[in-house]
Formats: structure tokens, sequence, C-alpha cells
């Protein structure tokens, strides 16, 4: 039998989409409907049963395992979470508050699993000198370039660095918080919008965040759209059907709603056409309908 060497209070479901931040998508019993991408089977699950990873983020440290990085995206979850719900309960999206959704973004994207890959290049440009961060020898004269590929192979590191390309990405586009626009279901109209694993539809998927426009499901009735500067010409009446079967189709492990029936009706509706060839053709209508 292997020996288990986590401290007890070691965490080991790491959720890639924080629980605050996907109780925004429950129903009035706290509950969603998820629906799952290999079965499609639908089942009503907790917050905590949906978008995680056992041990994701564990690293071994002296010889036991760590979750200090897990603990420094809670860290983070737990400073903005009060500012979601003032978000999506009270609509106050004040300029201190977009900031912080800006950062809040740029963490949620690179630390998608589906972001890996981008993140092995930045661990490659850092080893290159190419980020934000640098390392100094005690008397502050930087290391080698040896010495940073030597740092990059280091496990807490490959697995940290998101944190890091995160903090880059606000850093450098914060004043793009301008190009921000809020677009949420009115009163009285049914708040169903859908989440995924991954919960961008962004144009340009070959670029990072906030180098192409892109719509981000903040909760199940408020979209945050990035608009790169270009003027929306308008918001079409299939554009929450649009957008709710992109993100149907681009999930990889679970689809979450307050309504079952409409799952299985964006279930239905994208049996009808073929993928992936609809899913290209269908995020370049959103995109050429909503823009000038």
């Amino acid at each position: 039998m292997k020996k288990d060497n986590r401290p007890n209070n070691t965490s080991r479901r790491h959720h890639y989409l924080p629980r605050f931040y996907i109780k925004g998508f429950v129903d009035s019993g706290g509950k969603l409907y998820a629906y799952n991408k290999t079965t499609s089977a639908i089942k009503s699950k907790s917050p905590k049963q949906v978008y995680f990873e056992w041990n994701r983020n564990l690293v071994e440290v002296e010889g036991q395992e760590n979750d200090f990085i897990e603990k420094l995206y809670g860290n983070g979850e737990t400073s903005f979470a009060e500012l979601y719900n003032k978000m999506i309960y009270e609509m106050d999206f004040s300029m201190f508050n977009k900031l912080s959704l800006v950062l809040f973004m740029q963490m949620l994207y690179n630390r998608n699993p589906k972001m890996d890959s981008k993140i092995v290049e930045y661990l490659l440009k850092f080893e290159n000198k190419q980020t934000i961060l640098r390392v100094k020898d005690v008397e502050g004269n930087e290391v080698s370039k040896e010495l940073y590929e030597l740092i990059a192979k280091k496990e807490a590191i490959a697995k940290g660095i998101g944190i890091v390309k995160g903090i880059e990405g606000y850093m450098r586009y914060s004043n793009e918080v301008l190009n921000l626009e809020i677009a949420y279901t009115p009163e009285g109209y049914p708040k169903n919008y859908l989440l995924s694993d991954y919960p961008f539809i962004v144009e340009d998927e070959s670029v990072d965040l906030f180098q192409s426009r892109f719509i981000f499901t903040l909760s199940s009735g408020i979209r945050v759209i990035y608009t790169k500067g270009s003027k929306i010409k308008k918001l079409s009446e299939d554009l929450q059907l649009h957008l709710d079967m992109l993100t149907f189709m681009q999930s990889s492990t679970y689809v979450c709603g307050t309504n079952d029936n409409y799952l299985r009706n964006i279930e239905h509706f994208i049996s009808k056409v073929p993928h992936p060839q609809a899913f290209k053709a269908l995020k370049k209508k959103v995109f050429s309908d909503m823009f000038d």
C-alpha cells in the first residue's frame, strides 16, 4: 500500500472554477443541473461536485505533498467573492469592481486546464527572462539563464506560474476595463445562462485573453463582453441561444444550468449540426452580428 504523505489539512479537491463563482449559476435550492459530456446524463449537483481536479495544485515540499498553490488561489478568491456578489446581486459595476473583475478573469483564464499548453509556453518565456518574474541572488544581481532554466523545471514553479501569468495579464491589460460592457437578463425573465468548464467564448483562441474580443459568462443572468474598442451594433434575440450552444459545444466535462429541460433543448439543437465546423461558424456569426 502506498503511504499517504499529505498532512491531514491538505486539500485534494482543487476547483479551477471557484465555488463562489459556480454558486452564481445555482437554482433557488442551491443546486445546479449538470450535463455530463461523456455520458449525456443530467444530475442535480452542488457547486462542490463540479469543475475540479483531484490534487491539481499539489506539489512536493521537503518530502510532503503541499497545497500552498491552491491556498494562494483561495486567498485571491476570498478577497473577490464579496465583490462578485455585489456585481451579480446589486449590479454594482463600479470602476474598482470592474478592475477587480479584470484580475479575476485573468486568474480564472490562466488556471483553467484548457490553458495548460499556454502555461508551458509561458514557462519558456520565463526561462528566457521574458516575464515579469525576476530571480536575483543575495547580492541583488539577476541570476544566469541557466539558473532560470533550472528553476523552471521545479514542480512548484510549473504549477504556480499561472498566478504570475494572471498578474502580468492584469498589469498589461487593466486599462482595457474601459472596453468591458455588461449584458444582463432583464427582471422577470428566466436567468438560465449555461456554465461550462471553460466560461469564455474567445473570438481568436490562438492569442491570450484581452488580445481578442471575448464574452465571459459571469452568472446565470449576466455576461461580460470585451469589445477591444469595437462598437456593439446590436445584441440579437438569438444571442443567448447561440452563446449557450457555443458554451455547450466547447465544454469537456460538465455543462451546468438552473433548468434541466433547457439543457436538453440545447443538446437537441446541437445534435442537428456537425461539430467542430458548426462551432467555428456559429462563433464567427456571433461576433460578426454583434460588432460593426
